[in-house]
């Protein structure tokens, strides 16, 4: 698959998961545990719906990507709950919102 198809469907899919109304599933949910992409995390982040992010560092550079923070209010505040570093160089980071 090309690289621009992939983006093309990658867009695709974020799209019809940002129309999808997931506030008020994630509201009823008493816990979840959601794996995603940037752009599920940024739409969760807006719509104030992570109370913990748990986040897995790998030493790989990639020369560009996108970040994980912009866009989001600079008023969402994260407090570190701990940090574990691998012998391999992995860093687990566990964040809890601010409240």
């Amino acid at each position: 698959m090309s690289r621009a198809l992939a983006q093309r469907q990658h867009q695709s899919v974020c799209e019809e998961l940002q129309a999808f109304p997931l506030e008020p599933v994630l509201r009823a949910w008493a816990a979840a545990a959601l794996w995603g992409g940037v752009s599920l995390w940024r739409s969760l982040m807006r719509l104030d719906l992570i109370d913990e992010l748990q986040l897995s560092l790998f030493p790989y550079v990639a020369g560009e990507g996108t970040r994980l923070f912009d866009g989001v209010p600079k008023s969402y505040q994260l407090d570190l709950v701990s940090s574990t570093a691998s012998s391999n160089g992995i860093v687990e980071l566990q964040y809890r919102r601010h409240r």
